[in-house]
């Protein structure tokens, strides 16, 4: 049995598979610190629960990514917003890999992790639901049957 995308007629080809990778690599930043605790603790030379930190300012990130970014995307250019979350997080990476200590290494990912709710901002709006001519609800709506 074979299955087809439905896809908006705007969208070109290639958007939807930059887009899924785009999700996937900004969300994997999230995670991949934790099977790497270990290491974390034995390169900067501290303890497993101070490596912790590490995983643990990855998760606070998140949500703080979900409670401040997100509403955003409400209210600024998502093209613009896109880029500068990308750009944030790139900068984060390269920070995050000469992190000299766990305490910057967990602000890095602090600030990394709140940068990762990109799929969250961008997925609504190519989401293969919601068609050109389908509305957004608006905020004065919500709720309402």
């Amino acid at each position: 049995m074979t299955c087809e995308a439905i896809t908006r007629p705007d969208v070109k080809r290639g958007t939807i598979p930059v887009f899924a990778t785009a999700t996937a690599i900004t969300v994997s930043n999230i995670y991949f610190t934790q099977p790497l605790l270990d290491e974390i603790a034995r390169g900067f030379h501290a303890s497993a629960s101070t490596a912790g930190l590490v995983a643990t300012t990855g998760q606070i990130g998140y949500a703080l990514g979900i409670i401040a970014i997100v509403p955003l995307a409400d209210a600024v250019r998502l093209r613009r917003l896109s880029t500068v979350l990308l750009v944030i997080t790139v900068a984060a990476l390269l920070a995050g890999a000469a992190a000299p200590s766990v305490a910057l290494l967990s602000v890095v990912t602090l600030i990394l992790s709140a940068t990762t709710v990109l799929p969250q901002v961008i997925m609504p709006m190519w989401s293969p639901w919601r068609l050109p001519a389908t509305p957004v609800v608006s905020l004065e709506r919500w709720g309402r049957v």
